[in-house]
């Protein structure tokens, strides 16, 4: 049975990831937010684990450890030994330990894995997951079969689903449908309904999720209502994906791009919002402690109050 993904552009991976399924390497997806990464590797173990019989979610044949889990050195050395020194049940069928989010995996845990990953090869193989190549330190690349991911673009999907959305031929009906849709999600959410939609109602109405994960939206909204409780906690689950200062900047800022219902006001508090935060980041001031601030002192209104005096 061939694997079987949604994601488009990207039938030579599949074809690369076909040749080596029977036995399988050490495996290496790198690419940028949104290039489908995450995607692949559950296609690619979905399919790998069901020709055994095998269920995918079964934690005797693939152990993942997420971003949000301690990956401190003694933790890696603990969790892996355990699971690599289990008993094979079916001769010949790897065990699989994924690792996303490989950046924030700390360079001592990253040196760690060297022996595991060669002394159990005849068990168990290792998935990782980053946006970049350098975030794998070269004695873990070495041992993989690299594969790079690229992002496909709303614009790259449109011929794919112009018949399947009855999207529109009209060249300047479509650069506006696309300048809202900076995504593949987007475009399938709007496409549909793009006929009968205002743009009043778009712009008041209709929330687009880059994502399947609502957190990052939520944060933006927290941001924008200060609600102080919420930005804790968000402050907190930002730090415990993994991401540092200039991450949390850099994925709010794509993400408040991405939605079509905020106001110019909204917009407006927002940017001014990132731009206290490079500032920040320009400073060294780039600990847990200054994103709190960050978020709890709304220093950064003062921008906005500065530049509207400014504007005659």
């Amino acid at each position: 049975m061939s694997i079987q993904t949604e994601l488009l552009g990207v039938s030579e991976i599949i074809e690369t990831l076909e040749k080596v399924k029977k036995d399988p390497p050490h495996l290496f997806f790198s690419g940028s937010y949104g290039s489908g990464k995450t995607t692949l590797v559950n296609d690619f173990l979905r399919n790998y684990f069901s020709g055994h019989g095998i269920k995918y979610d079964d934690p005797n044949w693939c152990l993942q450890i997420r971003s949000d889990q301690d990956r401190g050195i003694h933790r890696i050395r603990e969790t892996i030994t355990e699971f690599v020194r289990r008993v094979s049940l079916i001769p010949g069928v790897c065990r699989w330990i994924f690792i996303d989010d490989a950046d924030s995996l700390p360079t001592l845990s990253q040196q760690a894995l060297r022996r595991p990953m060669e002394t159990h090869y005849h068990t168990t193989r290792f998935i990782f997951c980053s946006r970049h190549i350098n975030d794998l330190i070269p004695a873990l690349r070495s041992r993989c079969l690299h594969i790079e991911c690229n992002p496909f673009t709303a614009l790259d999907a449109w011929p794919y689903y112009e018949d399947k959305y009855d999207l529109p031929k009209d060249n300047t009906i479509k650069s506006m449908i696309l300048a809202k849709c900076a995504t593949i999600d987007q475009l399938k959410m709007y496409g549909p309904i793009w006929r009968n939609l205002e743009e009043r109602t778009a712009s008041s109405k209709i929330t687009i999720y880059p994502d399947r994960d609502p957190f990052y939206i939520e944060t933006i909204y927290a941001i924008l209502k200060d609600d102080k409780k919420k930005l804790l906690d968000c402050t907190h689950e930002l730090y415990s994906r993994g991401h540092s200062f200039e991450d949390c900047l850099s994925i709010l800022s794509e993400r408040s791009q991405q939605l079509l219902c905020l106001t110019p006001d909204q917009f407006e508090t927002l940017q001014t919002f990132f731009i206290q935060g490079w500032i920040y980041s320009t400073q060294g001031r780039t600990g847990f402690l200054d994103l709190v601030d960050l978020f709890l002192t709304r220093r950064w209104q003062s921008i906005s109050s500065a530049i509207k005096k400014e504007v005659p």
